[in-house]
């Protein structure tokens, strides 16, 4: 399969919250990354826990990252395997 990304992926595990804004009042779901990069990141997950492609939502690094609090990022699900989810950062 011929790939076409913009970013090169580097492999990183690291947890993060993920929250659909409007959905989970208050509520957060914590995903682990299969990797990452400048555009995007792919989430660990089974078919039945995904989020729909289309889905927005908002992913934070689960934990403080050098003494502050990690940003929010908005993002967007654009593709679903058996073994997780891709989601691409939306600019701001």
């Amino acid at each position: 399969m011929r790939e076409n990304r913009r970013d090169e992926r580097y492999p990183i595990t690291v947890e993060v919250e993920v929250m659909i804004p409007g959905f989970w009042k208050k509520r957060k779901r914590v995903l682990r990354t299969l990797d990452m990069s400048n555009s995007g990141v792919f989430l660990e997950c089974d078919g039945k826990s995904c989020l729909p492609v289309g889905t927005e939502l908002e992913v934070r690094i689960s934990g403080p990252v050098g003494g502050d609090a990690p940003p929010v990022v908005r993002a967007r699900v654009v593709r679903v395997t058996g073994d997780g989810m891709a989601v691409v950062f939306i600019p701001k």
